[in-house]
């Protein structure tokens, strides 16, 4: 499943801008626990997922030391991951989850010197999927989340 929270202009700024990257997935991530913190979870999440496409734009690109770059990548995915288990989102979460997990995955077999960092934040991704009850109900955030302009996050 592909997620879309920044405007395709903005991805493509991003992605010929290491700097403006990391700024993006610094910018967005702290945005977001801040939002998080004072309980507004559907902006919170919509940072989060700027914050983790700018994170897979940096893994790409491979302008951070690997062990660096899969951090942010994993710390981004948890965020989303557990601000959509707030919203009551589990089927996203659940997407977010397996998307990032089979990511991971496929860097094992081009990276075995990261083997033990990829691990660690597949770890980490399993761990917060487990703890989650199946059959959570879910709430109608997704509807807010993935609308067009809700979508473009930094545009």
């Amino acid at each position: 499943m592909k997620f879309q929270f920044l405007c395709s202009n903005h991805r493509e700024w991003l992605a010929k801008n290491p700097q403006a990257a990391l700024n993006a997935w610094r910018q967005n991530y702290q945005r977001s626990v801040d939002l998080s913190d004072d309980e507004d979870f559907v902006e919170a999440a919509r940072h989060a997922g700027a914050a983790f496409e700018a994170a897979d734009i940096i893994l790409c690109q491979g302008w951070q030391p690997k062990p660096t770059a899969i951090s942010q990548f994993t710390d981004a995915a948890v965020l989303l991951v557990q601000l959509l288990y707030q919203l009551r989102e589990p089927r996203l979460a659940a997407n977010v989850l397996g998307s990032t997990l089979s990511r991971l995955e496929k860097m094992l077999v081009g990276n075995p010197d990261q083997r033990r960092d990829i691990l660690a934040g597949c770890a980490r991704l399993q761990c917060i999927g487990d703890a989650r009850a199946p059959g959570e109900q879910t709430h109608p955030a997704a509807e807010y989340l993935l609308q067009e302009r809700s979508q473009h996050v930094l545009h």
